[in-house]
């Protein structure tokens, strides 16, 4: 299975509230006198969820009923792309689920500049049609291809374009893209 950059932004972005359990475990749990309730009474509930719920600690719940709620008020549609992206989401390797995990939490730790860099790509990359998604995806494929050397010296080249003024950077730019677009490649966003 191929994971697009919207279906990993999704899973990054969209799953928060799953990963704020996990995330939450390592904060000390509150007090023993929190009420935490039950599990949800749902008919659909297995042994195998009550018995999981059980094994949660009173943080753990709190959370869960916490994000039960969000989920909850959600719009359909939007929680419709979530079930999808979660049903991909669970279908990976535990190493893949592990990964991505990782990768939600470097996100979550980078400042809001940087955070909205990422989420513009990935509203540039939801906009892009198969075709567009495709030859970029080509591109990406021959760039990690090269060898090592003539990696580094063009994402140098790139580092050397951003740290000029900004009336240089269009030009240096567009050499660059000519140069890439002779060898069909495109530099992996940083």
């Amino acid at each position: 299975m191929v994971l697009t950059a919207s279906v990993v932004t999704v899973l990054l972005l969209g799953f928060a509230a799953v990963f704020m359990a996990a995330d939450t475990a390592s904060q000390p749990a509150p007090s023993a006198a929190a009420s935490v309730p039950a599990a949800p009474a749902n008919p659909a509930d297995t042994a195998a969820t009550q018995k999981r719920w059980k094994s949660l600690t009173a943080r753990e719940k709190q959370d869960l009923l916490r994000n039960y709620d969000i989920w909850d008020k959600m719009p359909p549609e939007r929680r419709e792309r979530l079930k999808k992206a979660y049903d991909i989401f669970v279908s990976l390797p535990p190493a893949k689920r592990q990964e991505l995990r990782d990768k939600y939490k470097k996100f979550k730790s980078l400042p809001p500049e940087k955070k909205q860099k990422v989420l513009s790509r990935a509203e540039r990359w939801r906009n892009m049609t198969h075709e567009e998604r495709e030859a970029y995806r080509q591109k990406l494929a021959r760039f990690n291809a090269l060898p090592p050397e003539k990696k580094k010296e063009y994402k140098d080249r790139l580092q050397a374009i951003k740290a000029l003024p900004p009336d240089q950077q269009k030009l240096k730019k567009a050499e660059l893209k000519t140069d890439l677009d002779r060898e069909n490649i495109i530099i992996p966003a940083q």
